[in-house]
């Protein structure tokens, strides 16, 4: 995620991250410093910014309830920020375990110090990385979750490749993506689909759920074959 830096067709798509500030709240909430380049690490001063304004964005809450834990899954947030959305599914897990991981040390770290006093600490871990750098085992995860994120990856292909590597085969994927009121932010939901299709998923979606400051697109995609 990157403010004030809008996606464009034409270029690689910025890094991934649970929302991007450049939605109808921007002008009330600027940010400290100019936008890293795609793929670089946040500031600690942008990640505090970031936080104070968009750590318990709707979306997350939204995510996890689209998800259906039933307490035993392994889960993966990708570009999980600050770990809301970790936390709220920890809460609802049992024996399972829910992995965050975002590119900015800063992120990761604030994520880390959070959970730590969360009664669902232990089943919560955080790690640097991104959907193109995924480092996660073969078919070890039942559900991944991308938040606002996927508009934010540097290469969707490469990524969704990876998400359907580490994906069981009865696993799912949820993808949640707020619709913008700038049409050039934000990806469109035939380029949603169309990526998760072409990637071998089928695809639920998208349904459309409206929250206070906005409304979110949400697609359930599972790996060809699976149900």
């Amino acid at each position: 995620m990157h403010p004030n830096e809008p996606n464009r067709p034409d270029q690689p798509l910025p890094h991934d991250h649970p929302h991007h500030p450049d939605c109808h709240h921007q002008a009330h909430h600027r940010p400290p410093s100019p936008p890293p380049a795609p793929g670089e690490p946040w500031s600690d001063a942008l990640v505090d910014w970031y936080l104070a304004n968009y750590a318990e964005h709707p979306t997350n809450q939204i995510a996890v309830d689209e998800a259906v834990l039933s307490g035993f899954e392994t889960v993966l947030d990708v570009g999980c920020g600050g770990g809301a959305a970790v936390r709220a599914a920890a809460s609802l897990l049992t024996t399972g375990k829910v992995l965050g991981i975002d590119p900015s040390p800063a992120m990761v770290r604030i994520a880390e110090e959070t959970a730590d006093s969360h009664p669902a600490a232990g089943r919560m871990a955080f790690a640097l990385g991104s959907a193109e750098t995924l480092q996660v085992a073969d078919a070890s995860v039942d559900v991944a979750m991308a938040i606002n994120s996927l508009h934010h990856w540097v290469d969707i292909p490469k990524g969704l490749g990876h998400i359907a590597r580490v994906l069981r085969p009865s696993g799912r994927f949820v993808v949640v993506e707020e619709v913008f009121e700038q049409r050039e932010m934000g990806l469109t939901p035939e380029t949603i689909r169309s990526a998760l299709v072409d990637a071998g998923f089928t695809v639920d979606g998208p349904a459309e759920k409206s929250f206070e400051s906005g409304r979110a697109l949400i697609f359930i995609a599972r790996l060809e074959g699976t149900k």
